[in-house]
């Protein structure tokens, strides 16, 4: 707690306006705070390597095969027939193949189709690979 200010000596009294015995004086007190921001350079070091591990991979591959069958047909054609250059029949590709002979008059023979038989067959196989892995070092310098 503050204490009252000393009298002044008896000729100052006379300029000083009365205070009253009472009162106490508190002073209020506020601090400021200045923040500013310095930059620093600062160095690193980064470093990369490369490891490698065997890993085992044992996965099923799927593989078509194609059997290929001809079939002689050697039928003549109607002048306005015209088989469809191929066409797929439960599940076989079939393409006509057609030649023209020389006779009294020109005829379309259908000499054969060649039937395309598809087959899936499947295959385990187990092979080593090598994989790789990139690793970061970050160092402060």
């Amino acid at each position: 707690m503050l204490k009252d200010k000393p009298s002044a000596p008896a000729h100052a009294q006379a300029a000083l306006p009365k205070e009253e015995p009472s009162t106490t004086r508190i002073p209020v007190i506020q601090e400021e705070l200045h923040v500013h921001r310095e930059q620093h350079e600062r160095t690193v070091q980064v470093r990369k390597h490369v490891t490698s591990h065997e890993q085992l991979v044992d996965e099923t591959l799927t593989q078509q095969d194609v059997h290929i069958e001809r079939r002689p047909i050697d039928r003549v054609l109607a002048q306005d027939e015209h088989p469809e250059s191929r066409y797929t029949e439960d599940g076989t590709l079939i393409i006509p193949v057609m030649e023209e002979r020389l006779v009294w008059r020109k005829e379309r023979v259908l000499i054969e189709e060649i039937h395309v038989h598809r087959r899936e067959r499947e295959e385990r196989v187990t092979q080593q690979v090598t994989l790789r892995k990139e690793h970061v070092d970050v160092v402060d310098a």
